[in-house]
C-alpha cells in the first residue's frame, strides 16, 4: 500500500511544479488600454461637473426663462443682496391639486405655491426687475426684510408650466443701492415669513379640488 503525504510541505512543493509548468497568463493589451480610456473619460466627466450650478429658472413674462444669478432687495435703509445657495433646490411643479389644508393627507404634501396661489394669498410688496440675469427687487419706501428671510421664486415657463423654486432662508449682504433699472417682469408678495417674486404673464392653475367637481355638488 502506498501511503500518501499530506503533510502541508509535500503539497507546497506539487504546486510549485504545478504553477512553475504552466505558461504565464498574459492580461490582453487591447482590454488594458480601454479600461484606461475608460477611466480617464469617467474622471474628465466627474471633474467638469464639480462646481456647476443648477439654474434657478425664472419667467421672463412672454413664456420664456433665464438663469438667475442673483437677488438684489431695495428698500428704505438701502439694499441687500440676497446669497443664492451653491446648489439650489429642483424646482417643484405646482401643476397639480393642493390638498395641504386636507387632515391627515395634508401633512405629507406641500402647501402649492403657484404663481395663482400666491397672488391669492400673500401681500403686495413691491415690483421685481430684470437687471441682465439679476432680480431687482423694489420695495420703494417700505423696510427691508430682515436678514435669513425665505424666497420663493414662482412663474409659468412654456413647456414647464407652473414651477417654483423654493431657496429657503437667504442671508442678505448689505450692498451700495443705485437706481432700480431694467425691465418690470414681476411683484413680489410676502406670504407669512416667504418673500415671493411672481412673475408676469401667469395663467392660474387648478386652485383646489372643488374647482375640478362639477357644480352643484
Amino acid at each position: 500500500m502506498v501511503k500518501l503525504d499530506f503533510s502541508a510541505p509535500h503539497r507546497a512543493e506539487r504546486c510549485a511544479r504545478r504553477y512553475s509548468a504552466e505558461p504565464a497568463r498574459k492580461f490582453p493589451r487591447g482590454l488594458l488600454v480601454g479600461c484606461l480610456v475608460l477611466a480617464t473619460q469617467l474622471l474628465s466627466a466627474c471633474a467638469d461637473g464639480i462646481g456647476k450650478r443648477e439654474p434657478i429658472l425664472f419667467g421672463d413674462g412672454r413664456g420664456s426663462a433665464f438663469d438667475v444669478a442673483g437677488i438684489t432687495v431695495t428698500g428704505a435703509e438701502g439694499a441687500r443682496r440676497a446669497v443664492l445657495p451653491q446648489y439650489p433646490p429642483s424646482p417643484v411643479s405646482e401643476e397639480r391639486v393642493d390638498i395641504s389644508g386636507t387632515p391627515v393627507l395634508g401633512e405629507v404634501f406641500k402647501e402649492r405655491l403657484g404663481p395663482a396661489d400666491i397672488e391669492d394669498q400673500g401681500l403686495p410688496i413691491g415690483a421685481v426687475y430684470r437687471d441682465g440675469n439679476t432680480l431687482r427687487v423694489d420695495l420703494g419706501a417700505q423696510t427691508l426684510p430682515e436678514r435669513g428671510r425665505r424666497f420663493v421664486l414662482s412663474s409659468e415657463i412654456d413647456r414647464l408650466g407652473a414651477i417654483s423654486y423654493r431657496l429657503g432662508a437667504l442671508l442678505l449682504r448689505a450692498v451700495e443701492a443705485r437706481p432700480i433699472g431694467g425691465e418690470r417682469i414681476g411683484y413680489a408678495y410676502l406670504l407669512r415669513d416667504t418673500i415671493a417674486l411672481v412673475a408676469d404673464g401667469n395663467r392660474p392653475p387648478v386652485r383646489n379640488l372643488q374647482d375640478l367637481l362639477p357644480s352643484g355638488l
